[in-house]
């Protein structure tokens, strides 16, 4: 069964990984093989697990009251272009329990700023599932970009033709989510509320992955990151500046963008100060 962002990226490596591919949802969807882009990719990026952060069920839930309260600042630094993941490129993790209506899941949110310095996202998802498919991670159909400026504004792309109205009022609710879950999460990050640590079991998955990308001659995968939230003194950061490392080697991966003209283009693949082969450095400050 996989567990974390390791598991994600063998899976990936392996052709394994799936992607929605018809106009179905949820019990319904038909799925392919994700395109080769993807499996080609190396995927030696910066990981952090939220756990179950934002499950209702959970005790690590940070309530509806700590969710709306974050919002403002969050629109405050998008309108003013000061919003920075903590790398240009990075993976959330966000966990569920079982509810009566969903398995157990875990979502992957693959986030990079782009050209322009919008957030681009795509979602992953995987389910505790006793199915050998079912329980595959899975690419969403859809992509979302969030451009700063004043005012903000979120652009939406679908990867899958002809849906219905009905599926695509569902798909965009889930889109919404996944990218306000990354704008809250990485503010909290940068409240003095947000502390890192590690999981044992992960860190050994990864140190066993990694010896296998070391043979196959690709770059290791970071240690994930767990993040987690003290509610108790978790304050306002409407001041705050969430800064990554705007210099930070990396490999920018080819990928569509649609400009608000409403044309599509194609963005080469690229490496970044170096590329990915150049060791990276994480900070996030506060004014």
């Amino acid at each position: 069964m996989s567990v974390g962002f390791a598991d994600f990226v063998e899976e990936m490596r392996q052709g394994m990984a799936l992607r929605v591919s018809s106009n179905q949802h949820h019990a319904k969807v038909e799925v392919t093989p994700v395109p080769r882009e993807y499996t080609r990719y190396n995927w030696a990026i910066p990981s952090f697990d939220f756990g179950h952060l934002y499950d209702p069920k959970s005790s690590a839930f940070i309530g509806l009251e700590r969710w709306n309260s974050e919002w403002q600042p969050v629109t405050e630094l998008l309108e003013n272009e000061q919003f920075r993941l903590p790398f240009d490129e990075c993976a959330f993790i966000f966990r569920y329990g079982e509810t009566l209506l969903k398995y157990a899941t875990t979502n992957i949110v693959h986030v990079y700023h782009d050209e322009d310095r919008s957030i681009v996202g795509h979602t992953w998802f995987q389910q505790e599932v006793n199915d050998a498919v079912k329980q595959r991670w899975t690419m969403m159909p859809f992509q979302f970009v969030v451009h700063q400026g004043s005012p903000p504004s979120v652009e939406i792309n679908f990867s899958t033709p002809r849906l219905t109205s009905d599926v695509e009022a569902d798909y965009r609710e889930d889109c919404k989510a996944k990218y306000t879950e990354v704008l809250i999460a990485t503010l909290l990050m940068s409240t003095n509320a947000a502390h890192e640590g590690q999981d044992e079991r992960t860190a050994q998955r990864i140190a066993q992955v990694n010896r296998g990308r070391e043979f196959g001659k690709l770059p290791p995968l970071p240690m994930t990151r767990f993040i987690h939230i003290d509610k108790t003194v978790i304050t306002r950061a409407a001041t705050a500046t969430c800064i990554g490392s705007p210099k930070r080697p990396h490999d920018r991966r080819g990928h569509y963008r649609t400009l608000r003209s409403g044309k599509r283009v194609e963005v080469s693949p690229s490496k970044i100060h170096g590329g990915s082969e150049v060791a990276p450095c994480y900070r996030v400050e506060l004014d």
